[in-house]
């Protein structure tokens, strides 16, 4: 399909509550296309389908060479011992934190 521009710190699509994704709709086959083909150019590990301009709960990512993708995802467990890492995001361009 299509990589797509990155929306940045500003775009109202960046503050609008996420849909829910129906993985049976023709449109999420493009969705997450467009989703995979954009996280894999150099430097993304995660892509967001806000940050394509879609407020659709899905998101795409490329990380130690694993591209996948994941549809109205929801965090229900998390554990082990908490680490610090640099952390930045496409849409606030040229800020990243030690985040833990």
């Amino acid at each position: 399909m299509a990589v797509r521009e990155i929306r940045v710190f500003g775009d109202p699509v960046l503050r609008t509550a996420g849909e829910l994704v129906d993985p049976a709709a023709p449109s999420t086959k493009a969705l997450v296309q467009d989703l995979l083909d954009t996280v894999q150019l150099p430097g993304r590990a995660g892509v967001a389908a806000h940050q394509i301009g879609v407020a659709s709960r899905a998101f795409s990512y490329l990380v130690d060479d694993r591209l996948g993708y994941v549809l109205n995802p929801e965090l229900v467990e998390t554990r082990g011992e908490e680490q610090e890492i640099d952390e930045g995001c496409l849409s606030v361009p040229d800020l990243g934190f030690p985040t833990p």
